[in-house]
């Protein structure tokens, strides 16, 4: 068979009048290109209001994005410093003394440098005690403030009054090696076995990867970010010497009152500006993105040039391609849907009707063909099915049939649980019935038994001939007392038989049931139940015998 991997393009144009490619390849780009056109027309009159109102919407949305981003660095380095707490809390009361600065034992130093050799981005680590005196520190020089005291910082204050939580500090340094701007933090180092406060922590961090990955202008070259302090001083910003500086634009004094927001102010050129906020929940610090509004809107008349003497040609195209697909193309697919929906919902007998001898037209012959052969494959598979889950002779289920059914209502309980019950019933002396009278009188006598099992039991319990003269019956959803009465109206049945082949004597069965539990299994089930049939058997047949017998 040749397999073809690609098709040339003159292809498409060798009968252009059978070749639905050809059409379609026409009408998708006339379309495509009338529907640009006159998107391109409507994105004018629309004017720069709505174009501002976009630009606005997705500048807000940015921000709030990078102002989530930015929360979630800043968690994690209020969680890098309360691990480190934690770890110079494990260290021991006893490995520093908070009252006396000189006593600041190397146990506490090392933990302090492993911590910061985990925690890449803290630089710096120092603690003070609760009076606001230095006892020792490791990173950014911090063994050079032995004579520190911050007791009358407001910073000391409050990380004093918030009992363990982060307090970050208005203020930001630039390391002198790096360049790079330095955020702080502190919070109370507190005791685990006495729960109380030990000593305050301070944590210097280097933010070179929260400004390189989330300060990055926005909006082309066009938009700048700014991290700003409720003083107004910026603290991170991606334009270049803006750090420790007071922020650029006017500031509303509603900015500061709510979480998020936007607003349009006008620069000391005379340009409108478009400034966006959305306040951090870690640190309380807002995030600022100004845009100009120009940049972004300028652009509009371009557009109406653009598609102004193309549009007109556009529509009158549009609108004959559009009439044209819908009625020669369009409307037969959607008729060949429908009859597919039919042929799923199961009505095999659908056909399509030809009418073309395109592409068209040869999917309709094909989908006919096949469903010609689903319904021929249906019906055989239908009487297949039904053979191969019966019983030839009683018209019961078979022992597959059984074992798969088993499976299923075992798998069923296991999600929701329900009883089960499974009873094994066999003929009586059935072998001497057959010896005496010949097998056709013990077939005849099995479909009479099969029978009055299928009537008397409920329509939900599942009859099975499982071999020979021995039939299962599987019982779910019913107490163990409702399975003995139906079994007992089933001996009783069955004793009651009128057998003319016979000379009048009777048949009769003995029955053993046993529950089902996820400790007996399956095969154990059977082995129970049928270990309850023998019981039934060996004390004088013609009974039904439930639980184990021992």
């Amino acid at each position: 068979m040749k397999r073809v991997t690609a098709i040339p393009w003159h292809y498409l144009f060798r009968n252009p009048s059978k070749s639905i490619g050809t059409r379609l390849f026409l009408i998708v780009v006339a379309g495509m290109a009338a529907l640009v056109l006159l998107l391109g027309f409507s994105s004018y009159h629309v004017s720069k209001s709505v174009l501002k109102e976009n630009m606005l919407n997705s500048v807000y949305r940015t921000i709030l994005l990078m102002n989530e981003k930015l929360d979630i660095k800043f968690r994690s380095y209020e969680e890098s410093s309360a691990q480190l707490a934690l770890a110079v809390s494990e260290s021991g009361k006893d490995s520093f003394d908070s009252n006396n600065p000189a006593y600041f034992s190397i146990q506490t130093k090392d933990w302090l440098e492993r911590s910061l050799y985990t925690y890449k981005e803290l630089s710096g680590a120092a603690l003070y005690n609760l009076k606001g005196k230095y006892v020792g520190g490791v990173g950014l020089g911090f063994w050079e403030h032995e004579n520190d005291d911050v007791s009358g910082e407001t910073w000391f204050r409050q990380v004093v009054e918030t009992s363990g939580k982060a307090v970050w500090l208005n203020t930001v340094d630039i390391d002198g090696s790096s360049g790079e701007p330095v955020l702080s933090l502190s919070r109370l180092v507190m005791d685990r076995t006495a729960f109380k406060p030990m000593a305050v922590e301070f944590i210097r961090i280097e933010t070179e990867s929260a400004r390189d990955a989330l300060l990055q202008p926005f909006a082309g070259s066009l938009g700048k970010t700014y991290i700003v302090n409720p003083a107004g001083t910026v603290m991170l910003s991606s334009e270049e010497g803006m750090i420790g500086k007071p922020f650029p634009a006017p500031i509303q004094p509603s900015v500061f009152e709510s979480m998020q927001g936007k607003y349009f102010m006008t620069d000391s050129q005379g340009e409108e500006q478009l400034v966006v906020y959305a306040r951090s929940a870690v640190t309380g610090w807002t995030v600022f993105g100004v845009i100009p509004v120009s940049g972004l809107t300028g652009k509009s008349r371009v557009i109406f040039w653009l598609m102004l003497w193309m549009a007109i040609a556009a529509l009158l195209l549009s609108l004959g391609v559009g009439y044209y697909i819908v009625q020669k193309y369009i409307v037969p697919l959607i008729g060949l849907r429908n009859l597919m929906k039919e042929g799923e919902r199961g009505d095999l007998s659908v056909r399509m009707q030809i009418t073309t001898e395109d592409e068209i037209g040869q999917l309709g012959q094909s989908f006919n063909h096949m469903m010609e052969q689903l319904a021929k494959l249906a019906e055989e598979n239908t009487g297949l099915s039904r053979l191969s889950r019966t019983d030839a002779l009683t018209k019961l289920y078979n022992k597959l049939s059984f074992q798969e059914q088993l499976d299923r209502v075992i798998e069923e309980r296991r999600k929701s649980y329900f009883p089960i019950h499974l009873a094994v019933i066999d003929i009586d002396n059935f072998k001497q019935v057959n010896d005496t009278y010949g097998h056709p009188i013990g077939d005849l006598i099995l479909e009479r038994v099969a029978k009055t099992l299928q009537s008397v039991a409920d329509p939900d319990d599942f009859v099975a001939r499982y071999g020979g003269e021995e039939f299962a019956v599987i019982f779910t959803r019913k107490s163990m007392q409702s399975v003995c009465e139906i079994l007992e109206r089933i001996r009783v049945a069955v004793a009651g038989l009128n057998h003319e082949e016979l000379g009048g004597l009777s048949v009769t069965i003995s029955a053993g049931v046993q529950s089902y539990s996820e400790s007996r299994g399956k095969e154990q089930l059977f082995a129970d139940s049928d270990a309850c049939l023998y019981v039934a058997k060996r004390t004088g047949k013609n009974k039904v015998v439930k639980e184990k017998y021992g």
